[in-house]
């Protein structure tokens, strides 16, 4: 009985570690900067809102230049990493929306430049 209790905890252990080793892997879109700008207007949706298309823009951007710059060697897998990290701020950027439209805050300026953004 105390060996089977034993294995079972094992291999939880082992599990959760697997899992946080994995989710470790996966890197923040944001940079350090961005970060701290988000965090500054934390409660302004309009000027966070602002930010997150600003930064979903920088990332468009990167990714456009990486397919044009001719020295890029792994083209295939600059041009993932870098949509996927488009991907990851467009995501931020729609779950604050559904954030601000839960708490009923005045997001029609916000739609309208996202709409105009994207």
């Amino acid at each position: 009985m105390i060996l089977a209790r034993h294995r079972v905890t094992c291999c939880a252990l082992s599990l959760l570690l697997s899992c946080a080793a994995w989710s470790e892997r996966r890197r923040d879109p944001l940079t350090p900067l961005e970060v701290d700008q988000l965090r500054d207007t934390a409660m302004e949706p309009d000027l966070r809102l602002k930010l997150y298309i600003k930064f979903a823009r920088a990332r468009l951007a990167s990714l456009e230049q990486v397919r044009s710059d001719p020295k890029v060697t792994n083209r295939g897998q600059e041009t993932h990493d870098r949509l996927q990290d488009f991907l990851d701020v467009y995501d931020e950027l729609n779950e604050n929306i559904d954030t601000y439209v839960g708490r009923k805050a005045d997001l029609r300026k916000c739609r309208q430049r996202r709409s105009q953004a994207v």
